[in-house]
């Protein structure tokens, strides 16, 4: 499952931390009773409560045996929306290689992790946050001033079709209205974007102008890259999102600008006559 980069952020704030053996359950019981985890001994007197999970945000693992004081360590991965898997040297007796991947496959529900062994439901819960290094928005990071090839003024050659999703330049728009495919109005609508005028500062603006319509926005180059700001409010997970967006660019090296529905290609400078 392929995962964006929101659901891994989440998934990392979730799980990185401690986690202790909370309950069992018997998947075999008729009325799935929990069983306390200090309830769950074995032969030598462990009981399950022994037994915490640390998981860390460089994506290694240390299993603890507090009984024993035995420490196993590894490497975790999220796998899916809400599956994790761990791997480490194997510090539960389980048989056979598929009981052994059911134990380090670990599950959320109901915000506990749980993982199997035979017909055991392990369920945890988290005893302690762990630290999780915070990204600096490009927003407080300083602008490269070496970087200057995206300075200029900028036409749109291609806007999206919103019915088909596609793009298409403004020679395919009076085609598609002259063949009568298009009415008066959506001609019009799309007709104005191709009339916007696009300039890259020096001094790190995006000015839009249309229809004597001006809005600026705010552009910088950092680790390489270029990013607008878009002034978007933007909230996942109640965690409010940056408004800084990376600058992206097509295979013909067109700006994809407004959320990639419109291409932007740079206006040459003319020069003196």
């Amino acid at each position: 499952m392929d995962l964006d980069e929101q659901q891994l952020k989440y998934g990392m704030e979730f799980i990185v931390g401690t986690w202790q053996a909370d309950f069992l359950v018997n998947t075999f019981s008729s009325d799935s009773t929990h069983i306390p985890a200090c309830e769950f001994k074995s032969d030598d007197g462990t009981d399950f409560s022994a037994f915490s999970f640390e998981f860390f945000e460089d994506h290694t693992i240390v299993v603890s045996d507090a009984f024993s004081g035995k420490e196993e360590y590894g490497t975790w991965e999220q796998t899916g929306s809400n599956e994790y898997h761990y791997c480490l040297s194997n510090p539960f007796e389980v048989p056979e290689d598929e009981f052994n991947n059911y134990a380090e496959t670990l599950n959320v529900q109901n915000g506990q992790l749980s993982f199997m062994i035979e017909n055991l439901s392990v369920v945890m819960k988290k005893t302690a946050e762990g630290t999780i290094t915070k990204t600096q928005d490009i927003g407080d990071m300083e602008s490269d001033q070496s970087m200057t090839d995206i300075i200029g003024n900028y036409k749109v050659v291609k806007v999206m079709n919103f019915e088909t999703f596609e793009m298409r330049t403004k020679e395919e728009l009076e085609r598609q209205k002259a063949e009568g495919k298009i009415d008066d109005e959506t001609y019009s609508e799309a007709l104005t974007f191709f009339e916007m005028n696009i300039e890259f500062t020096s001094d790190g603006n995006v000015v839009t102008m249309v229809k004597g319509v001006c809005e600026t926005q705010d552009w910088k180059a950092v680790d390489g890259k270029y990013y607008i700001n878009t002034n978007e409010e933007v909230e996942i997970y109640g965690e409010k999102q940056s408004p800084w967006k990376e600058i992206e660019f097509d295979e013909d090296g067109l700006i994809k600008f407004a959320e990639g529905m419109l291409l932007l290609q740079k206006v040459p400078i003319q020069g003196c006559k």
